[in-house]
């Protein structure tokens, strides 16, 4: 199976915890990527069931990924 992205949505987080009302309600993905266009700097932990995703599914990210993500050079 390939992984590719679904949705995207642009949000400023704010405090510990941020409500996204578009997501609110709908299932939780396998892979939840936060800051994958790099809009900001941002330090981020993977929740358990996004790194399992990424460990066992890294060869199998899709085009509709952009090239920095998960430690890909720009400009590939």
């Amino acid at each position: 199976m390939l992984l590719v992205r679904r949705t995207a949505v642009e949000i400023d987080v704010e405090g510990a915890s941020t409500a996204i009302a578009e997501l609110v309600g709908l299932a939780q993905p396998d892979l939840l990527l936060l800051n994958d266009e790099d809009l900001a700097y941002a330090k981020i932990r993977l929740d358990e069931r996004s790194l399992a995703t990424v460990v066992n599914g890294l060869g199998k990210l899709g085009d509709s990924l952009p090239g920095p993500c998960a430690g890909a050079p720009r400009g590939t």
